[in-house]
């Protein structure tokens, strides 16, 4: 093999890593999970149909058209539904920057003032933090799991910091 094969074939690997990554986005392995989902359901469909009616579905071919026909028409809503929802997942959480305004421990009742942020938070022993519009915060997570309502003054960013 000559030098410039071996440069060649190192060319093309990057590209293809590139596209690899491309095409890994989590959009995109949702809906290859949704589309891995579907034609396992259509499969367990034609399996049946030929159980019970072998005469509908004659030979192995036929069977694997309709398999495939099945999931080309089905997987893509399946694939987006799984899509959005584990996107609405995501959109529930924060960030680490976003300023809180209280903070408590699991299984106190009093909240502690504070002007932290959600990164800083999670490095201490607190498991729950409010936000300037009342959401609550779990840490460990980061997902809004309620809302309270605050004062005026900590909406502002003018509560009493510890």
């Amino acid at each position: 093999m000559n030098i410039s094969a071996i440069s060649k074939a190192i060319q093309i690997v990057r590209e293809a890593m590139r596209l690899s990554a491309a095409v890994q986005s989590r959009h995109s392995r949702a809906q290859w999970g949704g589309n891995i989902v579907v034609l396992f359901v259509a499969s367990v469909i034609v399996a049946a149909i030929t159980a019970f009616q072998p005469a509908l579905i004659p030979s192995l071919d036929v069977a694997v058209s309709l398999v495939l026909s099945i999931t080309v028409v089905i997987s893509p809503v399946v694939s987006r539904a799984i899509a959005l929802t584990s996107f609405a997942e995501e959109t529930q959480k924060v960030g680490d920057d976003v300023k809180l305004v209280r903070l408590r421990r699991h299984g106190e009742t009093v909240w502690q003032s504070t002007s932290l942020n959600v990164g800083q938070a999670r490095l201490t022993a607190y498991t729950y933090g409010v936000d300037k519009e009342g959401n609550v915060i779990d840490l460990a997570t980061r997902k809004i799991i309620d809302h309270i309502r605050i004062s005026k003054r900590e909406r502002e960013g003018n509560a009493v910091e510890n």
